[in-house]
């Protein structure tokens, strides 16, 4: 029973660890970290990255994204995304997939919808090692009308 107990707290313990780090990254997506910037924490906001552009890429990115959509209010996983966006093939320990290209609706401050692309990267590998990332490779807001913005500018 006292082994039961024990397995059961862990269990619980690391859902709960899951829920905090990683399923709030996933589903609060890349807008967490525009929220951050656009509030003047520009380091708060490249900690979101995996890789991150020059200082003023960064500020011509944020620039762009307040002067055509104002603040950022939050976003949601665009409810369709199909599941195709997660590569099946590239699991970690077989069950959990090491990164997926996500479809979020992101939304000002008016309530106006954004749509916004996140590559979403939880392990990368390290010298044939997974090492726990956490963060966005890249983001992409597609704008027919302004043209698209990417950060950083070098990936995707």
């Amino acid at each position: 029973m006292l082994l039961g107990t024990l397995i059961t707290g862990i269990w619980a313990g690391g859902l709960i660890w899951w829920n905090v780090n990683v399923r709030s990254v996933i589903n609060h997506g890349p807008t967490e970290a525009i929220k951050l910037a656009q509030a003047g924490q520009l380091e708060s906001f490249e900690e979101y990255f995996s890789s991150v552009s020059s200082e003023d890429e960064t500020h011509r990115f944020l620039q762009e994204v307040s002067s055509r959509y104002g603040m950022i209010s939050h976003c949601l996983l665009n409810p369709e995304t199909s599941e195709d966006a997660i590569d099946g093939t590239d699991l970690f320990l077989g069950l959990v997939p090491r990164e997926a290209t996500l479809s979020y609706l992101m939304f000002n401050q008016a309530g106006e919808s954004i749509p916004i692309i996140a590559k979403y990267q939880l392990f990368e590998d390290n010298d044939g090692t997974n090492q726990f990332l956490n963060k966005f490779e890249w983001v992409e807001i597609p704008d027919k009308t302004h043209g698209d913005l990417r950060y950083p500018q070098s990936k995707h």
